[in-house]
């Protein structure tokens, strides 16, 4: 009777334990300014006029992709430079315009329609020990 009852007691105690840590992993997410930080992010873009143009990457060449509103903020996790623009890298082969340049590099025009930050790296380190 006795091995019955700690049976019991030990089958409904293993849920528990197992949700904490569960929780827990959840928990281990890193946060940057109230969105969190996933792994292979090196930063985000502010979009600060209505109207602008999302591109996205076919046979070689920007399409738009979707217009955006003035806020929206959009992950960036790489700068795709050619010979001619700048853009950064949104995932999902999207990108966002940043400039256009000279094919020597001498000059380079910087569009104002987006504003790009980037976390600090202890919260750059923070994400890849997490995500490893």
């Amino acid at each position: 009777m006795k091995c019955k009852l700690y049976l019991a007691v030990i089958l409904l105690v293993i849920p528990f334990v197992f949700s904490t840590v569960n929780a827990e992993a959840a928990s281990a997410k890193v946060w940057w300014d109230g969105t969190e930080l996933k792994k292979g992010q090196i930063g985000r873009v502010t979009m600060l006029k209505t109207g602008f143009s999302i591109f996205k990457l076919e046979d070689g060449k920007m399409v738009p992709a979707r217009y955006v509103k003035k806020g929206e903020v959009f992950r960036v996790y790489g700068i795709y430079r050619d010979d001619y623009t700048t853009n950064y890298a949104l995932g999902a082969n999207l990108f966002a315009y940043r400039s256009s340049h000279r094919l020597d590099g001498s000059n380079e025009y910087f569009q104002k329609n987006l504003f790009y930050e980037t976390p600090s790296k202890p919260k750059l380190e923070l994400v890849k020990q997490v995500n490893n």
